[in-house]
């Protein structure tokens, strides 16, 4: 929220940072047990993740992952399916929800809480968007967000009370 000496948390900007250090601590000790297993491993790893994960978390780390693990190339793909490791042919999927398959690890990294924004021209001409008058606004929706896999169930449910203006994919 903005104050006089610039910007702070909220409190829930504030889980936020802090399930984002949860993140950061076990894909750092996820790194450190690939290294312990094999320190010689090579190879391409195919990883599928959304745009918005990568460029908050893979995308400045590939630097430093480069620099420890010289022989493995990353390949980071935009998912098919965010929900299907398989439908996206990769080795390894960053992803929202768990894939329940007897041949798949799935290993909880954080907890992600996504917090709707709007931009201050709109809030001037249609004011600010609260529970009570969703049904006045307008919606940006995400194909992803479409998924009926039960995880964006909250966000289609606002969603359905106002009006979608446009759609996206990612």
């Amino acid at each position: 929220m903005p104050t006089k000496n610039g910007v702070k948390l909220t409190a829930k900007g504030q889980a936020l940072a802090h399930a984002l250090t949860s993140l950061d601590h076990s894909l750092f000790a996820l790194s450190n047990d690939l290294r312990a297993e094999n320190k010689e491993a090579e190879g391409i790893v195919r990883v599928s993740i959304t745009n918005g994960l990568n460029t908050f978390f893979v995308a400045p780390a590939v630097s430093g992952f480069a620099a420890e693990h010289s022989k493995i190339q990353l390949h980071l793909k935009s998912p098919a399916n965010v929900v299907s490791l398989r439908d996206s042919q990769t080795d390894m999927m960053i992803g929202f929800s768990p894939i329940e398959a007897s041949d798949i690890f799935v290993q909880k990294l954080g907890h992600l809480h996504f917090i709707p924004i709007v931009a201050k021209s709109y809030i001037r001409q249609h004011g600010i968007p609260t529970r009570s008058n969703l049904n006045q606004h307008y919606f940006l929706q995400s194909e992803f967000y479409m998924a009926r896999t039960g995880l964006w169930d909250s966000w289609n449910q606002a969603v359905s009370q106002g009006q979608i203006a446009h759609f996206c994919d990612n």
